[in-house]
């Protein structure tokens, strides 16, 4: 996953996590005490696997952000960037959503920012 700074993403924190750096666990949008992770300028990796194999899916998340800059929240795939998933936010933090297969690519773009400082349901 990219880095990320000043951001807050609220998800089952018992994930079988491989490896990690610069995160801390965190208070989630219910003041839930480390029920979700604080990003300074780190990642969180999962296991490798086939996470999309089919032609439908859906991606939820809470994403509270604290500073206005492009940020990966979710990146999925392999490291040639031909078959990957990748949701970020963009300078303005607008969410936008890639899907790659091949070399066909596929952007789609909020023309709606996020809410800084407050949890944002995406």
């Amino acid at each position: 996953m990219a880095n990320k700074t000043g951001l807050t993403s609220s998800f089952s924190v018992t994930s079988p996590y491989v490896s990690g750096n610069n995160y801390q666990l965190a208070q989630d949008r219910f003041n839930n005490t480390n029920a979700s992770i604080f990003f300074n300028s780190g990642y969180v990796e999962v296991p490798s696997g086939i996470y999309f194999d089919g032609t439908d899916f859906t991606i939820i998340m809470w994403v509270k952000t604290t500073q206005v800059f492009w940020q990966s929240l979710l990146d999925f795939g392999n490291t040639n960037i031909t078959n990957n998933v990748i949701f970020q936010l963009d300078s303005s933090i607008r969410p936008n959503f890639e899907i790659t297969v091949g070399t066909s690519k596929k952007w789609y773009f909020s023309s709606t920012p996020l809410v800084l400082n407050e949890w944002n349901h995406m």
